[in-house]
């Protein structure tokens, strides 16, 4: 056991369908290459102009991605990421420590199955755009989670519970 390794080829996780939140968390460690390709996606519901999200490589900036804002990621170094709905905020936490924020989806996010849409990480639910690098601990919550908690995760305080619930 350990980390999941994406080689930026035929290495994608395909969760289904089952990802319908507005308002969640994901939490996890990651160690991304250097290089990526344009546009990786670290994450992808299917997305497309309007509609579904992705959480993807800012064209040909290697390492810099978008949500809620523009954010980096070190690469080849092992950093602790939030990311955060909140109604019609997202959030970027790098370290337990804020990096962005901003309007994301003021609609709400499109989970009308036109196309299937599937999670995908590591990749573009249909093309390509591979990711690469390693990640590890990944949860998804069905919650948006506080910035104490995200900070109570990076420091894994398992034996504390944020008190601040959303």
């Amino acid at each position: 056991r350990g980390a999941y390794d994406f080689t930026g080829g035929d290495t994608p996780m395909t969760l289904g369908t089952w990802f319908t939140y507005q308002n969640f968390s994901i939490t996890m460690w990651i160690n991304p290459e250097a290089t990526q390709t344009n546009y990786a996606d670290i994450f992808d519901n299917y997305h497309d102009s309007d509609s579904n999200w992705a959480i993807q490589q800012n064209a040909g900036t290697h390492n810099q991605y978008g949500w809620g804002g523009l954010f980096n990621l070190a690469a080849d170094t092992w950093q602790h990421v939030g990311f955060v709905r909140k109604g019609t905020t997202c959030y970027t936490y790098i370290d337990g420590d804020l990096a962005t924020s901003g309007t994301c989806w003021p609609n709400g996010i499109n989970y009308d199955g036109n196309p299937v849409q599937n999670m995908v990480i590591g990749s573009h639910n249909s093309l390509g755009r591979a990711w690469k690098g390693s990640m590890d601990e990944l949860v998804f919550w069905n919650r948006s989670l506080s910035a104490e908690q995200v900070q109570t995760l990076y420091n894994n305080q398992t034996d504390f519970i944020a008190a601040q619930e959303t």
